[in-house]
């Protein structure tokens, strides 16, 4: 959590006790999250709505934090596989029914991304691919139950 918090004061902006809090349960969280889940969980400590959503943006604007797009169409957020600037993917395979997401080593479309910029003469700034499916524990758990 260092890095994201040197990210954070790299970036320009003051580490204020809410943010620093803020940033040390975002640690612990090891699924995706709503706004609304972390202002519940931050209200439990004293920050209000507003700082919390202020921050969720600013931790978007750097880099910290990623959306997350589940089916379910809720905005979700997750901890940025890496940060700015460091090598990190950020195409993921998402479990529909617990909501477990792992990051792709490896881009499946690389080439075709690179192609189609070329194609519409844009000049490539990044991507995300989210693959839906079911992990082998739920899988599992479900086969279980029929």
């Amino acid at each position: 959590m260092n890095r994201f918090m040197e990210q954070f004061m790299k970036s320009g902006y003051k580490l204020t006790r809410p943010r620093r809090l803020l940033l040390e349960r975002l640690e612990d969280l090891d699924r995706p999250f709503t706004a609304e889940e972390l202002y519940e969980m931050m209200n439990r400590e004293g920050i209000g709505r507003a700082t919390v959503f202020r921050t969720l943006k600013l931790l978007l604007d750097i880099g910290i934090l990623v959306r997350v797009h589940l089916e379910e169409g809720c905005q979700h957020y997750q901890l940025a596989a890496g940060l700015p600037g460091e090598d990190h993917h950020h195409d993921r395979i998402i479990c529909r029914f617990c909501g477990k997401i792992t990051d792709l080593d490896e881009c499946p479309m690389r080439n075709d991304v690179a192609a189609i910029a070329k194609r519409s003469g844009y000049r490539l700034q990044g991507h995300h691919l989210d693959l839906y499916g079911i992990c082998s524990r739920c899988d599992a758990d479900n086969q279980k139950s029929h």
